[in-house]
This record gives C-alpha cells, structure tokens and sequence, in this order.
C-alpha cells in the first residue's frame, strides 16, 4: 500500500500520479512493497527529521527512511516542497518535474541505493534519468 499525505497545504499535489510513478520504479526494479509513506513537508519539518535521525542541522530536499524487514520494500519518503520549488527555480525546470525526480530518488533509496560516492551517486542519477524518460 502507498500512501501520500500532503502536510504542505500551499502546494496540490496529484497523488494518483505519485502513486503511479512509485510503483513504476518498484516494477522496475522488481521489487515488492508492503508500506510506503510519501509525506510533502517544508523546510522547517525536514529540518526536525534531519537533525533528530541524521544529526545535521539544516534543511534538505527529500529523506527517505527504510523500514524493510523481508523483501518488501517498507518505508517513509519525506519531500520538502519549499526546497523542491527553489531546486526548481535554480535547474530551470516545472516543480512537478523535481519534485518527480525526487520522489524517484527517494524510492531508490527506499530499495536500497546510496549516493554516499561519486560512483553511486552516478548510478542514481542515472536511473533517476531513465525512469523519468521512461514514464
């Protein structure tokens, strides 16, 4: 089951559509899922969340948090809408688009990808890319 909560009122949000693209990288990277939280937050939430569960003290865009315990995929994918939208401003591209490109992030990261190398973060952007092109 995904379930998307929009904690950011100032922004709609299509959760069909979100829904969709979750489960298109999961197909695609045949993996199965139990659970999966998809929350929309601001700078001021994901701060909390990075400073109480990764001890750093400022803002981010998107935190995902795997709670897997089989081999379904269970988790919280946090997405910080006010960074989405300054992200945007600064690629040159809709808010819809990086916030898509995020939620593909954060469902990487939910399966298990890291971007903590050059070499891995490649890799994720890579398939970032091809699953954007691809739906």
């Amino acid at each position: 089951m995904i379930t998307v909560f929009n904690n950011y009122k100032k922004q709609k949000i299509d959760k069909s559509e979100i829904v969709s693209l979750v489960k298109f990288v999961l197909k695609g990277e045949k993996s199965l899922q139990k659970n999966i939280n998809i929350v929309f937050v601001d700078d001021e939430y994901i701060t909390q969340l990075n400073k109480q569960y990764l001890n750093h003290n400022w803002t981010t865009d998107v935190i995902s948090f795997p709670l897997n315990d089989d081999d379904k995929i269970e988790g919280e994918i946090y997405i910080n809408i006010e960074q989405t939208k300054r992200q945007a401003k600064e690629y040159k591209v809709r808010i819809s688009e990086e916030l898509n490109r995020l939620l593909v992030h954060g469902t990487l990261h939910l399966i298990g990808y890291t971007d903590t190398t050059q070499r891995t973060k490649k890799k994720m952007s890579l398939l970032e890319d091809m699953y954007l092109e691809k739906c």
